[in-house]
Formats: C-alpha cells, structure tokens, sequence
C-alpha cells in the first residue's frame, strides 16, 4: 500500500463516497454499476440530483477537477517499474472513458518534456494498445501532428520538444505500435527534405537542413535496434540518404563559432600549435561528429546502447500480439522565410533559428568517453542538454536529474558532465541560458548529498577542477567573450565556497604584462568577485602574491573633493557654485527654484560643460548612495539634467562625469549609465560617443595606468548594454506591432460577424413585416443586431488607428535602431583609423595576433589594437540579426576604401558567421 497506485486507489474511493450517486460516470471511481453512468459517455454527461443545489455542483466540478489533476500527476511520476507500469495501465483503463482527452495530451506532454523516462511513456502506450487500440490510433497521429508543426515553430523550446517526440515516435516501433516502414517512411521524408534544400542552396538553407538530419540520427540510438533487428534494408537506406546529404552540405565547424582560433594560435606560437593538435574541434562539426558515432555504432552489428534503458523488455511476451498502425501523412512544413528581408537577414534568422550545436573537447576521451562505445558520450549528452532545457526553471529538480542520469556510476559521468555544461556556458554566437544558470547548477553538483550525507557525486569537484584547468590553459587563444564569461562563472562559483580557490597556481600571471590574456582573465575575475561581496573580503582571500592585482576600491570619487578639502572653493568657482547647487538640493528647494538658479547663476557663470559637470557631480554623488537613491534622485531631478544637458554633446558630458565619479567601480557605472538611459537623460549615441572617445585614448596610452583595467572592462560593458537596451526597445515595438495586428484582424472577424448577424435579422424582420404585420420581437432584434454592428466597427476603427500608430513607432525605431548600428560602427571606424592600425609601421597588425608576437614587436600599443579588432569581430557576431538589415548601407557608406584591410576583415567576419 505504500506504491503511488495504492494511494491513488484509496483517494479515488474516498471521493466516490463524498460524492454518491453525483457522479454521472459510474458511481464509482473506476466506473461499476451502482450509479447508474454511461461508461461510454463524455465529461459533460453527467447525472445531478438536484439541479438548482448550485453549490453542490460546484464541489462535484472542484472534486472532479481534482480527480484530474491527480491522475496527470500519477502519469508524470511514474518510474515505469515493471509492477508500477500495469498498475497505471489499470488505471488509465477505466479513466480513458471520462478523460480521454487529457490523458493523451499529459501522455504526449510527458514524452516530450520528460527526456530521462521517454521509454517509459512508449512502454504505456504499447500496453495501452493491447486493450485500447483507437485511443493509441488518436494518440500516434496527434504525436505526428506535434512532431511536425514543432520543426518550424517561432519557440525554440517547441523544437525541442518536436525533437522529442519523433524519439518517442521511433520507439514505438518497438512496443509495436507502429510498423517499421510507417516510421522509415517518416525518416526518408525528413533527410529528403535535407537533401532537396541542400540541391536548391536557397539562402541560409543548411542551418534547417542540418537540424532536421540531426532529429534523425539523434533518434537511432533509441530505435535503430529494432529497426536493425526487424528491417535491415530499411535502416541502411535511411543511413544511406544521410551520407548522401553531408556530401552536399559545406563541412567543418564554423571557427568563428570555436572556444579558440587554434589556426592562428598555431601560427602565433608552438605552444598553441600542441594545443591544436591535441583539441580537434575545428576539424568537424557537430553533425559529422554524430554521423561518426552511428556509423560506428551500425558497423557494430548489434546497435546495443547501454544508456538507453528497454523498459519495454519486461513486456515484450505481453506486446508480441498488438496491433500496429501507420503514422498518419503530414506535409512537412518549408523553413519559416520572410519575403521583406534580405539575403543577409535571411541568413541570420535562419541561423537564429537553429543555431548549430556546441562542441567542447578540453579532458582527455579517457575521463570523459572511457573505453565505451563513441554513441554513450551522445545519448549522454542529450541527457544533460535536455535535462537543462526543460528542468531550467526548476533548479532543484534539474540538479537531481543531472545528478541521477541513467548511467552506470562506474562510468564517472562527472566529467562528461562538468564539460558539457561548460560547452553550453560557452556556446557562440549566444549562450542558451545566462551564466548564472551554469554557475547555481555546477555549485550544487558538487554539494549535492544522499540522505546518508554521503557526496551523490564524489568526483564533481574534481571534474570541475580539472576542466577549469584545461580552460585556463586555453585562455591565450580563447575568444574575448567566452573568456568573459569564463571569469564572470568563477567569481560566481567562488562565491558560493566563501572564495576559496588555489591562487597559487596562478601566481605566475604577476610576471606576465599587464596585457596578457591569463593576467587579464585573472584581473576580470578579482573585478566580478569584488562585485559579488565587499573589497576588504576578496583582499584577504587573496595571497600575498596577487594582492597586488587587485582592484581599486568601489568608491564614488568627486572631482572637487580635494579642492572642497583644502579650502579652495572662492566665490564664482566652479567649486563654490557645486556646493550652493548642493545646498539647494539638500534644502530641497522646489524644482522651478532650482531650473531659475541655473538659468541666472550657474548658466552665465560657466561654459555649458562646466554647468553639466557641476549639475552632473551634485546628482549623481547624491545618487551613489545606493541603488534607491539612483533612481529616486533621477526622477527628481531629471529635469535639472535635461536642463543643462539637452544636446548629444552635452549628455556626452554628463556621461563622462558619471565616469569620473565611478572610476574605480565598472559596476556602479554600467547602472548608472543604464538608468540615464532609460530616463532619456541620454541619449544612446552620446554614450556611444563617449565611449570610443574614451577608447581612443586608451588606445593612444592617455589614460592613468591605475585606471587602465577598469575603464577596459566598463567601456565594453557600457556600449554592450547600450546596444542591448536599443535592440530591446525595438523588440519591444515589433511585439506591440505584432499584438495590434491580431486585434485589428479579430476586430474586423467581429465585423463580419456582426454584419451577417444584422442582415440576418433584418431579413427576418422584412419576411415578418410581409406576413403577419409588426413583430416587435423582430423589430428589437433588428435594432440590437445595427447597434452590435456600429459599436463593432467603432471598435474596428478604435483598433485599425491603434494599429497604425503601432505601424509608425515600430517604423520609427527599427530606423533609429539601424541609425544607431551604423553610428557605432562608423565610431569604430573612426577609432581604429590607417594611424591606429598601421602606425607606420610596415607590418600590418593581424586580428589573431598573439599577445607574445606584440610584445616581442615592443609595441604594447598593438596588443590593445589587436584586442579592440577582435571585439569588433565580437561585437558583429553579438548582434549579427540586426547588422543584416544594414549591410548594405556599411559597406558602402562606413567601410569605405580608406579603411584599413584588417578593420574591415575584423568587422565582417563577425556579421557573416551566417553565411557560414
């Protein structure tokens, strides 16, 4: 009585007996004679002894909508034991009469959200069609439908789940519920699909293609050992097809997509040149990888996958007698096109829609592979991602599962684990999720415990270590933003161990300059850790060694504090006006009082920056307090900011006494940039302005050394989210567009209908007038049925002005948004002008040169210019969707034929990681 069936059995006759002979379906639970029901009827039909106890009919409709909810429950935990699968069998027996409905779409909801049990669910519908054979009819056609309207939908998660479900649709071939050449045929219809885009080479074809063969093989090793077992030829025409197709498809992995350029780190040093010996992920992508194992696996001759689990062995005396289907005919759908977009566009979307899957080999095959079969490490794989896609806002769950994959522990899946979570953290061009979602889960894999206190996964940290390791290896060759990430998880997870770390390994960074990568990864770190607790704490984590590479205080920093000190603040200064302005907003003096003291005081006084910088430095010190006052005080005092800074120069004044007062905090001033930006304070190219013009000057080595690892990492930061915040906007008018235009097409469905309605009872009306005189019933129909027409087309007319001024503001910011991307990039152009780049100089600086190759040149001016080509490269790939609208207008406008070769190569190499 302990099993969930039991409990389940005792709730459902506890609830017979509230109820009685209320329930229409049976009386009892599981249907039975005593209540009179219709087994065979619907919900909706049943039986109520008093039909005015309206209250009683509300606890019969809560009581059954209870009913409904346990049983989904019940289906969801199954574990598909051999004794608890027939108990739910027995069950779903008696429920299919009443919710027939439900239980298909919970069964299929099960399959394709649930990766770890989709044998368990094919097993349950092999059962259930020993007995139920047009419920499983339904079910295998609906599963067809979901399969196939999943492999163009919008929804990324809805690709994964048609993923899925042609993996349940594969294995119940083996519960032999469908026959073999109703799923070959399916599989022939996909690679030929494949094969035909691959033949028209339409724009952006093969990111589709490539998806739909990876459904393909991805599902064999579920299923290809009853198709070996059952239909041989079958399976080699399938395999056959597919080696077809990747003779037509480009080959090789896109390297602007790789953790490392390892070609040019090859020709940069020796030491790189091992490393692209030992790491091969430049040489094949991820579906010639695939390819690779199937292949391996079907010249084994038994297609045995030991990670797979046969929870239908158990029963397969039981299922050798079933009735098979055929899986109904749907036209596979053409990949999603939008007729307005260019080639370059069509491209993006296509890669954005199915971006290629990541690929990270940094342990050695012994820790991660063993002597197993080239197959486990996929369906491993497919686990972990899974279990990510669908447990990700469930972290406590996603924890367990990960650490209770369907594998031997003898296996040590740690390290494949840890390793595949780091490709997923560091995939290009985007990460599917944040990095605090890897930074949480890898932290509580390794303190994950049994009820014992014993550690569930005693090589985690191992795993973990030894994977950061190999990464740190690699940060000489790394990709800029994936060693910003890398640095941004370790201060996340060293936050979670009270910071400790073994610095000591790392000691030797001190003796690199200042413009090494490793020194650099090191030095980002020691930024993000301080963001994450207090200065004092890191510093005294830190050994003695590298304490020196700390950074500075976060502490806001007045340009008249020194002054202020020493008493230098004469009437008329700029530092006496800073402290009457201070007074008045500490007297809180009303807002006119202050927008008058401006204009007759501070406004003659001083240039209009020096009135910006005073008015700036009084707001924003008030506003460092904390993140309340920020945006307090910057609603207060908008106006006073506006007042002395309405132009794009004068913002750009403002933003660069922001910068001033948080010099010594990246973090304090991405915020407060960010919220002068969404107060319009600023405007977006003021802050684009100031940070190339800030940039040029790190370039030229104008600025403080103290400063120089700081204003690096904000100057990045800052355009990021400035560009961020403008894409965002955009989104955000192309979803209102988008919303306006469904409700003005339900508006004018509503006309229609409100049209036909009054024609209706107007006819009516004028056949009653002809033979029996007046009718005043017709007659208020009549009227009822004009005014429900004129109010809906009020309502149209309401919508369709709605829809066009949704039309004008999404016009208007996709042209401000491609204004603004070309503004930047031509910033980019101007900062990285022939006397930057080439500083007469005859060799030309290469975008993949090696820190080492600079220094050797004595020329710490390249290495930051080399770095700066490579975030243009970055910043291309980063927002590669938008770019593509305004390729066009770049290349012939920005990049004209003065610009240096390099500067141009760095910027379109990122845009066109599409065409690739």
């Amino acid at each position: 009585e302990n099993c969930a069936a039991c409990a389940f059995l005792v709730y459902g006759r506890t609830m017979d007996r509230a109820l009685g002979d209320s329930r229409g379906y049976g009386g009892g639970k599981y249907g039975g004679k005593e209540g009179g029901g219709d087994n065979s009827g619907a919900r909706g039909r049943r039986h109520v002894v008093n039909p005015n106890r309206r209250g009683q009919q509300q606890a019969n409709f809560n009581a059954e909508e209870a009913n409904l909810r346990r049983l989904r429950q019940y289906i969801i935990t199954n574990d598909g034991l051999d004794d608890h699968l027939p108990q739910l069998v027995d069950v779903l027996k008696t429920e299919l009469a009443f919710y027939n409905q439900e239980c298909m779409d919970t069964i299929l909801e099960c399959a394709s959200e649930m990766p770890l049990k989709t044998g368990v669910y094919a097993t349950l519908v092999g059962l259930l069609n020993l007995d139920h054979h047009q419920f499983v009819a339904d079910l295998v056609s609906a599963a067809t439908v979901r399969f196939v309207d999943g492999l163009t939908d919008a929804s990324p998660l809805s690709r994964h789940k048609s993923r899925l479900m042609l993996r349940f649709i594969t294995l119940l071939v083996g519960v032999n519920v469908l026959e073999v050449g109703s799923l070959v045929k399916l599989l022939g219809s996909l690679v030929e699909a494949a094969s035909e885009a691959a033949n028209e080479a339409a724009s952006g074809w093969q990111p589709h293609a490539d998806y739909l063969i990876y459904c393909v093989l991805a599902c064999l090793p579920w299923g290809g050992a009853d198709l070996f077992e059952r239909d041989l030829e079958a399976l080699e025409q399938v395999l056959a097809s597919v080696e077809t197709y990747l003779g037509k498809r480009q080959r090789g992995s896109n390297h602007l997509l790789a953790l490392c350029d390892i070609k040019a780190a090859a020709a940069a040093n020796p030491e790189a040149a091992a490393a692209a010996e030992e790491d091969d992920e430049n040489d094949e992508d991820f579906i010639e990888e695939l390819w690779g194992r199937v292949s391996v696996l079907h010249e084994g001759g038994t297609w045995t996958v030991q990670s797979v689990q046969r929870f239908h062995a158990s029963f397969e005396h039981r299922l050798a007698g079933a009735i098979h289907h055929d899986l109904p005919y749907v036209p596979l759908p053409a990949p999603m096109a939008d007729s307005h977009l260019n080639q370059a566009q069509a491209q993006a979307a296509q890669l954005a829609c199915y971006p290629p899957r990541s690929r990270l080999r940094v342990l050695a095959v012994k820790q991660t592979e063993g002597d197993r079969a080239p197959i486990e490490r996929f369906v491993m794989e497919e686990y972990i991602l899974d279990t990510l896609v669908f447990w990700a806002d469930a972290r406590a769950e996603c924890v367990r599962n990960l650490a209770s994959l369907p594998v031997p522990s003898s296996w040590n899946p740690e390290y494949l684990l840890a390793e595949t979570l780091f490709a997923q953290m560091l995939k290009l061009p985007s990460s599917p999720n944040k990095v605090l979602l890897y930074g949480i889960v890898l932290a509580d894999l390794c303190r994950l415990r049994t009820s014992e206190g014993t550690q569930l996964l005693p090589k985690m940290a191992p795993a973990l270590a030894s994977t950061v390791g190999a990464l740190f290896r690699r940060v000489p060759t790394m990709d800029l933003e994936c060693r910003s990430r890398m640095a941004e998880w370790l201060a996340l997870h060293l936050s979670n161990f009270s910071f400790h770390w073994p610095w000591d390994r790392w000691a030797f960074v001190t003796e690199l300059p200042d413009h090494a990568p490793q020194r650099i990864f090191v030095t980002e770190t020691l930024q993000r850790m301080v963001r994450l607790s207090y200065w004092d704490r890191i510093h005294a984590t830190l050994p003695d060694s590298l304490k020196a590479m700390m950074p500075p205080k976060p502490e806001p920093k007045s340009c008249y504090a020194t002054e202020i000190a020493e008493a230098r603040d004469e009437a008329g200064t700029e530092v006496s006006l800073a402290q009457e302005l201070m007074g008045l907003i500490k007297g809180k003096v009303h807002m006119s009082e202050l927008e008058a003291w401006v204009d007759e005081t501070l406004l003659p006084a001083v240039r209009a920056e020096t009135a910006v910088r005073v008015a700036g430095t009084c707001v924003l010190i008030l506003c460092s307090k904390s993140w309340t006052h920020l945006v307090t005080l910057l609603e207060r005092y908008g106006r006073l900011l506006k007042k002395v800074a309405p132009d794009r120069d004068m913002q750009q004044e403002l933003v660069r006494t922001a910068a001033e007062i948080w010099v010594t905090s990246p973090q304090h001033l991405v915020i407060t940039v960010g919220r002068l930006m969404s107060h319009r304070l600023v405007e977006n190219t003021a802050i684009v302005d100031w940070v190339f013009s800030t940039w040029g000057q790190l370039l030229a080595g104008e600025l403080p050394k103290e400063h120089v690892a700081t204003l690096r990492t904000s100057l990045w930061e800052v355009l990021l989210q400035t560009v961020n915040k403008t894409v965002a906007r955009t989104k955000d008018h192309r979803a209102e567009l988008l919303k306006a235009e469904v409700e003005a097409r339900q508006a004018q469905f509503a006309v229609q209908q409100a049209s036909e309605r009054a024609h209706q009872a107007s006819m009516a009306l004028q056949d009653q007038d002809k033979e029996e005189g007046v009718d005043h019933e017709a007659e208020r129909e009549a009227a009822e049925a004009a005014t429900a027409e004129q109010n809906a087309a009020n309502d149209a007319n309401i919508t369709e002005a709605t829809l066009m001024r949704n039309q004008d503001a999404a016009a208007e910011a996709e042209t401000h948004m491609q204004e603004f991307l070309v503004h930047v990039y031509r910033a980019f152009v101007g900062m990285l002008g022939t006397d930057v780049v080439n500083p007469g100089d005859p060799e030309v600086w290469d975008i993949d040169e090696d820190a080492e190759i600079a220094k050797k040149k004595s020329e710490e001016k390249a290495v930051w210019v080399s770095e700066t080509l490579r975030l243009l490269r970055v910043f291309g790939r980063m927002h590669f969707e938008e770019v593509g609208a305004v390729l066009g207008q770049l290349e012939t406008d920005v990049f004209t034929p003065d610009v240096p070769a390099k500067v141009k190569d760095a910027a379109f190499e990122g845009i066109s990681i599409c065409a690739m």
